[in-house]
């Protein structure tokens, strides 16, 4: 097995490089591995398109300063 100062030494971002003897096990972590990068890339697209939300600017119509949304909840 690997040992956990092995593991200490080695930066966390290469652990999924190492090779396991148990072929299932080793099937089990490429298969891990997959979804953590799908996840991670999903993550980083929703990231991104929510810091473009922040920083792009409203367009407003000429001669408009501000708008502003009212919601109103009427009682039944």
């Amino acid at each position: 097995g690997v040992e956990a100062e092995k593991l200490d030494k080695l930066p966390r971002d290469r652990w999924l490089e190492l090779g396991l003897t148990d072929e299932e096990k080793q099937n089990q972590l490429e298969q891990l591995a997959e979804q953590y990068d799908e996840l991670k890339h999903e993550f980083e697209k929703k990231l991104e398109a929510k810091r473009r939300k922040i920083t792009q600017g409203d367009d407003l119509a000429p001669g408009v300063l501000k708008i502003v949304k009212v919601y109103l909840a009427v009682k039944r």
